[in-house]
């Protein structure tokens, strides 16, 4: 079975693309970044983690204090890298589990920081999706995010005028071209790979 990581920057729609590969195609997703979520309310092991890194004020009534989180994570570079290596380390061993279960030609891992975290290596193949900048930043305004939030998590992600020459497929989300075509496109290819 072929692994394909398929990222994007904040707002690129990447989720809307692995719900094409998925309701068209059939192709299994594994979203990294909602089992960290939810690895981050429900394992005890992750939250035992998350005190020590974050104090008593990471959660509040029981439930992750995501504001005060997010603002140490992208205030305090030691405390973020401590973290992400725990998180990702978490994260990884749960999708080879899953990985490992699955019938499917290939199957996608969805995650926004697989190249900012040197990730590429568990995949064959990875996808980039982009969009430009001022769309991006539409969608977000949309979802109810603060402009100042946007430009902070923008800051941490690498440009994709970077990425495109890191990855091997290109899926481009600009409300001009087909979504399905690429989509279609990229999985003729992929399959004729297997």
């Amino acid at each position: 079975m072929i692994s394909i990581g398929i990222t994007g920057n904040i707002g690129s729609g990447k989720s809307t693309v692995c719900q094409i590969f998925y309701h068209a195609f059939g192709i299994p997703i594994y979203n990294a970044d909602s089992k960290a979520k939810w690895l981050m309310q429900n394992d005890n092991e992750t939250r035992d983690v998350i005190h020590k890194i974050f104090g008593n004020q990471a959660f509040v009534n029981n439930q992750l204090n995501k504001p005060y989180i997010a603002q140490i994570i992208f205030n305090n570079l030691s405390l973020k890298t401590q973290w992400e290596q725990f998180i990702h380390h978490k994260v990884i061993r749960d999708y080879q589990d899953w990985r490992s279960k699955l019938e499917s030609p290939y199957h996608l891992h969805e995650s926004a920081i697989i190249f900012e975290a040197h990730l590429e290596h568990l995949f064959e193949y990875t996808i980039l999706v982009t969009a430009p900048e001022e769309l991006r930043i539409g969608r977000l305004l949309k979802r109810g995010m603060q402009p100042y939030d946007i430009q902070k998590r923008m800051q941490h992600q690498i440009p994709d005028n970077t990425k495109v020459s890191l990855a091997n497929f290109l899926i481009h989300n600009d409300e001009q071209q087909s979504l399905l075509k690429q989509i279609l496109n990229i999985h003729k290819q992929i399959i004729g790979k297997t």
